[in-house]
């Protein structure tokens, strides 16, 4: 083989083994496993135990401007759920249920009256997030973050809902996550 055929071996070689690995660097940085529990972590701003089991996923997201919604149920052990408690005491948008009145028609649906007109409002009939008096549960409104003149306004008065959430169920040791962004 003549030096300039070895030559142009070389840098097409050369050029794979580059798109190569660039394309596991960025699959690297893109790749979410949704059957990963360790992956929800950042979502609720609390470790999540990384031996918990993912029994249920279902992501809408990737439409326009990103929109859609994201729900996980992740069942602990015992251990696990104990070592989920104590992160939790780190992090103090974690409450006990019951859910505040405006949460609630977000997740569950219902009626509001307001101003002498009833509203209703949908429940999140794709999700299975079970109402339940021994719980506790995270919600981060990432609208008023982005947003923080809009802070003020009724989370149900808005144009939009960008908002994660999230219910441990103490009896069951479940946790359910779901993430809204429309």
């Amino acid at each position: 083989m003549s030096k300039k055929k070895k030559f142009v071996l070389f840098f097409i070689l050369l050029f794979i083994f580059i798109l190569a690995a660039i394309s596991i660097f960025i699959l690297k940085i893109d790749y979410f496993d949704p059957y990963n529990s360790s992956n929800y972590s950042d979502m609720i701003n609390t470790e999540i135990p990384k031996t918990s089991k993912v029994l249920d996923y279902k992501d809408t997201h990737g439409g326009f401007l990103g929109d859609g919604d994201l729900y996980a149920v992740i069942q602990f052990d015992k251990n696990e759920k104990n070592s989920f408690l104590k992160n939790i005491e780190k992090n103090k948008k974690w409450k006990k249920t019951p859910l505040q009145k405006d949460l609630k028609l977000i997740i569950y649906g219902g009626e509001l009256k307001k101003d002498g007109n009833y509203y209703v409002y949908e429940p999140l009939s794709d999700y299975n997030i079970p109402k339940t008096k021994n719980g506790i549960y995270y919600f981060r409104d990432r609208f008023a973050e982005n947003y923080p003149e809009e802070a003020g306004t009724n989370i149900n008065d808005r144009a939009s809902y960008n908002i994660t959430f999230a219910l441990l169920d103490l009896d069951t040791n479940k946790l359910y996550i779901y993430k809204l962004d429309t």
